[in-house]
């Protein structure tokens, strides 16, 4: 007996296993009638074979579902293979059929009809409830609008349906969305469990529904056109009821900011914003709004209206702020594009109305109330600002920027601001600031013009003729304990237009900080007078200091100015966009030869300039005239009442010199020099050559520059 079963059980074992590559076409046609009987659809079929391993039932190959006439041509489901299990117990009560169609790699098409029913209701006008429940795995859901796909799909989807109590279907869905006409989205998957009563009076469609948490950006790319890119991630679960056509919706989305987490209330991680709305799937149709706090605590309150959701979405929201922390707004602004200066820090409130239409873009009419900024070791900027945002542009002010500079109401500095900045793709801003004086430090980064560059402390406390507001000397040493103020007077305009900016104004400046390249080190200016226009400007009243080398003048830029010609030799022809009128203190050759350590690139940390000047010094193109009240060389003194000073690229040329000493007797003529002096600043000791006359008597050097100012006889 033992054997028999062994036997017996090998035998059905085998058959098992060979079934599914038994063709059995005479099976073909009864297996399509009888699925079309169930699924009130036509039902075709290219191959069937037996497959006994999970139950008695048939593998099918090439299966598809055609479409109701109604709802159009293109089948309403395929699949490349599938399998259909026998219904043993209908076979048992006379009836003969399936239990279940499982599908395969399927390709699932919905259709709202121009009539308005969707198809799949079509379905139900057929008594389903002996109709095989449908298992459809690593499906592609194509949503069409009569015979036009919509842009909307989900993709490696889920679809179970089968037959319900009292003539229902029973719905459980789940797959991931995108568009067809743009690039992957970071979408979580969508879940959809439910049932469809069209018997129900008042609630045909009960269904839920649930979306993971999912990118912003990507929630935004899915509905339609965004301007800028959002951070973060959101979440929802809603609960649908009632019919197609009105839909009631409830449910919760949450917000999940990151770190960014003072925009949400309580200071949460993740912010929980109820809902509700309707919607209308017949029309495309959806209307949502934020469920009022009970306790008035939350931030804001949204809307949302949506038309044509799945062919053309058309939609718009807008958002009541009220009191949201400014701090991570300013986060988040700086991180979609918005004009917002690094290492800016916020705090204050926000309040209302920001739109958002994604046909015409962002609009918005809001308040910073009672708002501090400020930067790193700057003083803080206390303002109201209103902000307006409309066809693309953003508009912060016109404000009062006000400064407390010792916290006594009495010693608070203001200025006037006004901002634009375009974020349509141009980047153009104008920038606007009016003050009768405040300190440079607050608003360094803010606008950062030339000569804007404020004082360290330390620097502005060593000087004795720094902090007075006229800018003159004053007699006695600044106590360094009271550093004097890095302070401007005046008004500034900045302007941006795709890569072209410029700064137009005029202004003042107190013990400000000048950078320049191939300088050892920053010029520290107690005062000067700034005009701006265009590309020009204009430096006057210039009272300064560069290392232990003290001067005053005037400095002109003028691109415009300068001709084709800018060498040397042919000096006559040359005007050259860099003028300026220097008169110095007291200095000494090593002092100039420190200072200009950086432009001869000694050193090995220099060697690019082995290969010639660096590029700053190659555009260098300046003329002007130097004197020196008192030039140290060696144990003598001189005085160098005018020298004409010309700089073209690597070369530096000083001509019409005229020298006289200053420890010679009283009655010692001065001692006139004729000639030149040429430094090439191209090698990496630089090169200086004097071709001069003393009294008839050459006055002749070639070497480096180290090796002159080492030998204080010259």
């Amino acid at each position: 007996m033992k054997q028999f079963l062994w036997i017996a059980g090998a035998v059905l074992l085998a058959a098992a296993i060979a079934a599914p590559f038994l063709p059995l076409p005479f099976l073909r046609p009864t297996i399509e009638q009888a699925l079309a009987n169930r699924l009130g659809r036509r039902v075709t079929i290219d191959e069937v074979s037996l497959s006994l391993l999970a139950g008695p039932g048939f593998a099918l190959n090439g299966v598809t579902i055609h479409e109701d006439p109604r709802a159009g041509i293109e089948p309403f489901i395929y699949a490349p293979t599938a399998d259909a299990r026998i219904d043993l117990l209908g076979l048992i009560a006379g009836r003969r059929g399936f239990s279940s169609l499982r599908l395969a790699n399927t390709t699932l098409n919905l259709v709202k009809t121009d009539a308005g029913p969707w198809n799949f209701q079509y379905l139900l006008d057929r008594r389903l409830t002996d109709a095989p429940a449908l298992h459809l795995r690593g499906t592609r859901v194509n949503l069409k609008v009569g015979q036009t796909k919509a842009f909307l799909y989900f993709d490696d989807a889920d679809v179970d349906v089968s037959a319900g109590s009292q003539g229902s279907l029973d719905v459980n869905f789940a797959g991931a969305p995108g568009r067809t006409d743009r690039a992957a989205q970071n979408l979580g998957r969508v879940f959809v469990r439910g049932s469809w009563a069209p018997a129900a009076a008042e609630r045909p469609l009960n269904i839920s529904v649930e979306l993971e948490p999912s990118a912003f950006d990507g929630i935004a790319n899915l509905l339609g056109r965004t301007w800028f890119s959002l951070q973060g991630q959101v979440s929802l679960n809603a609960q649908l009821a009632g019919s197609p056509s009105r839909l009631t919706i409830a449910g919760e989305m949450q917000l999940d900011e990151g770190r960014r987490s003072d925009f949400l209330p309580n200071r949460d991680a993740v912010w929980k914003l109820p809902y509700r709305g309707t919607l209308d799937l017949a029309a495309g149709n959806l209307a949502l709004e934020t469920v009022p706090d009970p306790k008035g605590e939350g931030p804001l309150a949204a809307h949302l209206e949506a038309a044509n959701v799945l062919t053309s979405p058309e939609w718009s929201a807008s958002a009541e702020l009220k009191e949201a922390p400014l701090a991570p707004i300013v986060e988040a602004a700086n991180q979609i594009g918005a004009p917002i200066p690094d290492q800016l820090s916020a705090q204050g409130m926000l309040s209302g109305t920001v739109r958002y239409d994604n046909r015409v873009g962002l609009a918005a009419d809001l308040e910073a109330g009672d708002a501090v900024f400020g930067f790193p070791n700057s003083p803080k900027i206390h303002a109201t600002v209103p902000i307006r945002i409309d066809t693309q542009i953003v508009t912060f002010g016109p404000t009062t920027l006000m400064v407390p500079h010792s916290g006594l109401a009495d010693d608070t500095q203001s200025a006037q601001f006004e901002a634009r900045y375009k974020f349509d793709g141009s980047s153009a801003a104008d920038v606007r600031v009016a003050t009768r004086g405040i300190e440079l430090g607050a608003l360094h980064s803010l606008v950062s013009a030339p000569l804007l560059e404020p004082e360290p402390e330390a620097v502005g406390a060593r000087s004795d003729a720094r902090g007075s507001k006229t800018g003159d000397a004053e007699a006695g040493a600044v106590d360094a304990s009271d550093p004097p103020r890095s302070v401007w007077r005046g008004t500034i305009r900045y302007q941006r237009t795709n890569r072209d900016e410029s700064w137009t104004g005029d202004y003042t400046v107190e013990n400000a900080r000048l950078t320049l390249q191939g300088i050892a080190e920053p010029i520290h200016v107690q005062f000067a007078t700034i005009n701006a226009a265009a590309d020009r400007w204009n430096v006057t009243k210039i009272k300064a200091n560069a290392g232990n080398i003290a001067f005053t003048g005037e400095y002109h830029f003028d691109p415009k100015a300068a001709n084709a010609s800018t060498t040397v030799k042919e000096d006559a022809k040359v005007s050259r966009p860099q003028r300026f009128r220097l008169q110095v203190a007291e200095a000494s050759p090593a002092e100039f030869a420190r200072l200009l350590k950086p432009s001869l690139g000694r050193g090995a940390a220099n060697t690019q300039r082995s290969r010639g000047a660096a590029d700053w010094l190659g555009q260098m193109s300046s003329e002007g005239t130097l004197a020196i009240d008192r030039l140290d060389v060696g144990d003598r003194r001189y005085a160098v009442d005018a020298a004409r000073v010309q700089w073209d690229g690597p070369l530096l040329q000083v001509s019409s010199i005229a020298v006289r000493p200053l420890n010679d007797a009283a009655g010692a003529a001065a001692t006139s020099l004729a000639g030149k002096v040429t430094i090439d600043f191209s090698p990496q000791d630089g090169h200086v050559s004097l071709d001069l006359a003393e009294h008839g008597k050459p006055v002749q050097y070639a070497g480096s520059v180290a090796a002159l100012t080492a030998a204080p006889e010259h």
